[in-house]
């Protein structure tokens, strides 16, 4: 299993949308969309002072919520500048338009 660290973690939130797999105390595995960004916030971003704890804004619930670092199994940015590889560009160029 991956090791996540909040530096990493943040990082990736303020790019973009990420979704993020965790487990909960009972050992259940959620998934939430999340960020950091600012093109998603309204201005007031919330943060934590714990070292163990990420304060991300869930995309789907619309609200603040913690994610204890340790508990993150996955996550995958979906959104944000370089998120896909030069392999993935079109060549507008290559392509006539009527």
């Amino acid at each position: 299993m991956v090791e996540y660290n909040k530096e990493k973690v943040l990082r990736e939130l303020k790019e973009g949308i990420v979704e993020i797999t965790y487990v909960d105390s009972f050992s259940v595995e959620h998934k939430m969309s999340a960020t950091l960004s600012q093109n998603h916030l309204d201005g007031d971003e919330e943060s934590t002072s714990s070292p163990a704890l990420v304060r991300v804004w869930n995309m789907i619930g619309e609200s603040w919520e913690d994610v204890s670092i340790s508990s993150i199994i996955d996550f995958e940015r979906l959104t944000g500048f370089g998120i896909k590889d030069e392999r993935d560009l079109v060549d507008f160029e290559s392509i006539s338009f009527i």
